[in-house]
């Protein structure tokens, strides 16, 4: 789940901290750019979000998502229980590809999803997917692009 708040509003952040340690939940706090931060409630936040209600109804909650379970956190600088900045540890996803080939997300060379945003056919697919193999031979990156493609779309 993951809550925007005021900056600055520490006694709404003790409370939602307190609520999400009643559930067996941790939270972590990525400070935004603007004046809102963004609090990640990890763990299974099934109890903690039967009180959506009143997490909304705390002085300077502007905002209260559900992510869908597969959802992967990926703020690399969080504040901790201490309230401190930290980065966190890079995570390195593996992808299996077609090719028998691992592709290793974040791990530390670009990765290039390349494909259209929504095909009409199996063979402008197929001719995007030809174009890309012949860019990526030519720039050196075939082994670190990934064919992507929408929702289909007919």
């Amino acid at each position: 789940m993951l809550i925007e708040i005021e900056r600055g509003r520490r006694h709404t952040l003790q409370q939602i901290r307190d609520l999400a340690a009643r559930y067996g939940n941790r939270i972590e706090i990525t400070e935004g750019t603007g004046v809102f931060d963004t609090i990640h409630v990890i763990g299974d936040t099934r109890g903690f979000g039967e009180r959506e209600d009143y997490v909304r109804s705390l002085p300077g909650v502007r905002a209260f998502f559900r992510a869908a379970s597969g959802y992967a956190n990926i703020a690399r600088t969080i504040r901790g229980k201490s309230g401190q900045a930290q980065r966190r540890e890079r995570r390195i996803v593996e992808v299996p590809g077609l090719d028998g080939k691992v592709r290793r997300i974040g791990a530390g060379k670009h990765i290039f999803l390349v494909g259209p945003d929504s095909p009409q056919t199996l063979e402008q697919t197929l001719a995007i997917a030809k174009m890309a193999r012949a860019i990526g031979e030519r720039l050196g990156v075939l082994d670190r692009m990934i064919l992507r493609g929408g929702a289909f779309k007919p």
